[in-house]
């Protein structure tokens, strides 16, 4: 019952203000909606399936990803080409991840995910 949640997924805010007060009732425990994303299989979802907070953590984690690359190629001296390897195969994996699902088209998304990779 700990990790009992509820979520509702709707594009009506109408329905999703009246929703945060709702509880739902199992074996004597009471079970509100969870408000904030909830993470499934990797992908963070929003009551509004809208993915910014999915996209949101991608890019932070691709960018201390990106972090940790510069650390270890300013030390030990890794040759450019094999730091874009590396960074193709870690970083934009990171930052691309779901992307299947989330991408529409997104122009700022586009340009963030195109500075991550020029870096």
């Amino acid at each position: 019952m700990d990790k009992t949640e509820a979520v509702l997924f709707t594009k009506k805010r109408k329905l999703a203000k009246e929703v945060n007060q709702a509880r739902i009732r199992l074996e004597n425990n009471s079970i509100s909606y969870n408000k904030e994303a909830t993470r499934w299989l990797g992908i963070w979802l929003d009551s509004g399936l809208c993915f910014k907070a999915h996209y949101q953590t991608r890019l932070q984690k691709a960018k201390a990803a990106e972090n940790r690359l510069k650390s270890i190629s300013g030390t030990h001296g890794l040759s450019p080409g094999l730091v874009r390897r590396i960074q193709i195969a870690v970083v934009q994996s990171i930052a691309l991840y779901g992307a299947e699902i989330w991408w529409q088209g997104q122009k700022t998304w586009a340009e963030d995910i195109q500075k991550l990779i020029n870096r």
